[in-house]
């Protein structure tokens, strides 16, 4: 609560901005949970392989209350209530969930042929029910040469690895509800000292995840008694479906 009278600012108590009141409530909440199933094994010694169940739950609520007002008949009634002008006005309240669901698969043949295989499936409400769920795969071999005898038999290489990986991830658009029409209503936009409504947002139905596909190829050399480290990387990625944040479109 805030409270400013019209003497701290030298005006008349007739004046638009004198002992102006300020009532403001924001409460968020955030719970997380994360459940993980984690295995390995040696198979033969020379096989090894692990896998990886995660579970992982966000909900998330918002509310907001905020008023301020001005012209009280007293700067002993401090209160945004009674008989004053209501300079501000704003409600609002959100909620968000998500599910994600990710499983990984391990497999080392020798310390030599390594590969990982992910899946990743994603459900938010900030979609509609038609494009709420997603799918995100990946996958990433590894080969270590030095392990190969021909390789083996030059001392000053400590690791040699080529490798690749393959991978798509999903994003969500930052703001809740964008699936419905929205509207607002503040003060701002009065008529007559009544609070008016306006558009906010248009509904945007066909609203889906916003894809990233990554190619990493790339080679890790270490040598001389481990005192000198290479790594040589390229990258390829594709946005689709690319979110633009304030992106506003012309009317006429």
């Amino acid at each position: 609560k805030k409270f400013l009278p019209y003497k701290a600012i030298g005006y008349s108590i007739d004046d638009d901005i004198s002992n102006q009141a300020n009532e403001e409530f924001l409460k968020k909440n955030n719970l997380q949970t994360i459940n993980q199933l984690y295995y390995t094994n040696d198979v033969f010694n020379r096989h090894q392989i692990s896998f990886l169940l995660r579970l992982r739950t966000e909900d998330a609520t918002s509310k907001k209350y905020n008023i301020k007002t001005s012209r009280s008949a007293s700067p002993f009634l401090q209160e945004a209530t009674g008989d004053v002008d209501i300079v501000e006005l704003e409600s609002a309240s959100s909620i968000f969930r998500s599910l994600s669901t990710y499983g990984q698969l391990h497999y080392k043949f020798a310390d030599k042929y390594i590969i990982t295989l992910g899946l990743n499936f994603e459900g938010t409400s900030k979609f509609s029910k038609d494009s709420r769920w997603g799918t995100f795969p990946s996958v990433s071999v590894a080969w270590r040469i030095n392990e190969e005898p021909v390789i083996n038999k030059i001392k000053t290489i400590n690791d040699l690895k080529l490798r690749f990986s393959w991978g798509v991830s999903g994003n969500t658009p930052w703001d809740n509800y964008l699936y419905f029409n929205s509207y607002e209503a503040k003060s701002d936009f009065s008529y007559n000292g009544i609070a008016g409504v306006r558009p906010k947002g248009i509904e945007l139905t066909n609203l889906k995840w916003e894809n990233i596909e990554q190619i990493n190829p790339g080679l890790t050399l270490t040598a001389f008694d481990f005192r000198m480290v290479l790594e040589a990387d390229y990258y390829i990625k594709t946005t689709t479906d690319l979110y633009l944040d304030k992106f506003n479109i012309p009317t006429y």
